[in-house]
């Protein structure tokens, strides 16, 4: 005599597929939800491991948080000191006097030195103390392609169209000409020393671990994809918390009326 075998109907119903969809998104997402997880631990207690001072120095945070120059030090060596520019920070030695453009050149006069960017000058003491910036609209011609000093006395300046010489006040400009005896001021190799001097400027004291890990924690570490995929996450999570507890509480309903049911 053959033995029959009842055969479980398949559950079919909004209930499974909602089921199939809280173990894929769980499954999917795990890894996500454990950083979020453990970032905020450690967030919780960043004042007792203090991360908000502890920071990293490292070539690959500097670039990620773009803090990296886009092209190498430019830098002119003078008499008494020296003008250097990273991307568009001026420094005279080791210390910062603010964010201009791209220099095309640098005079030394014998009290002020004039560094040239295409469309205006800024003009400084012997110190570094910026002294006055003369815009294109006070300059004779743009953009500035060359400058020199004639006789350590006036500025002459270049617009690859016409040359232009100052008077000794740098307030007045009359045409001129740009002569083999003008030796304009080339860039130099930077010293090693000063070299990292300027790079800790110009990237800070680091980034700290505050930082990082509160940007990992939002998905803006990740740029703006990372920030939708927090998002996602979060409501992801609320997906989950939502359909577990409907699951917990259809699965204690049977459960109590199984048991009643056998008591019956």
């Amino acid at each position: 005599m053959s033995k029959t075998h009842k055969t479980t109907p398949k559950r079919h119903g909004p209930g499974r597929a909602l089921l199939r969809l809280h173990r894929r998104v769980g499954v999917a997402l795990s890894a996500i939800f454990i950083v979020i997880c453990i970032t905020g631990i450690l967030l919780n207690h960043s004042d007792d491991l203090d991360f908000q001072s502890r920071t990293i120095k490292a070539n690959w945070i500097y670039d990620w948080y773009d803090r990296e120059p886009s092209s190498e030090i430019l830098h002119f060596e003078l008499s008494d000191g020296s003008i250097s520019a990273i991307d568009s920070q001026i420094f005279f030695k080791d210390n910062s006097i603010g964010n201009f453009s791209k220099p095309v050149g640098v005079a030394e006069l014998e009290s002020i030195i004039a560094i040239a960017f295409r469309d205006s000058l800024v003009l400084t003491t012997k110190e570094g103390e910026v002294i006055e910036t003369i815009p294109s609209v006070a300059l004779p011609g743009t953009p500035i392609a060359l400058i020199a000093s004639k006789e350590n006395r006036i500025l002459i300046i270049d617009t690859n169209k016409e040359a232009f010489e100052s008077d000794e006040d740098i307030l007045n400009w009359q045409t001129s000409k740009w002569d083999a005896s003008l030796a304009p001021l080339n860039p130099s190799k930077i010293p090693q020393e000063l070299e990292t001097k300027l790079l800790q400027a110009y990237r800070g004291e680091g980034i700290t671990w505050g930082r990082v890990l509160l940007d990992i924690h939002t998905g803006r570490f990740f740029g703006s994809a990372g920030k939708w995929i927090a998002d996602l996450s979060a409501l992801a999570l609320i997906l989950l918390t939502v359909t577990g507890v409907f699951y917990t509480t259809r699965y204690l309903k049977k459960a109590r009326e199984r048991v009643t049911g056998r008591k019956s």
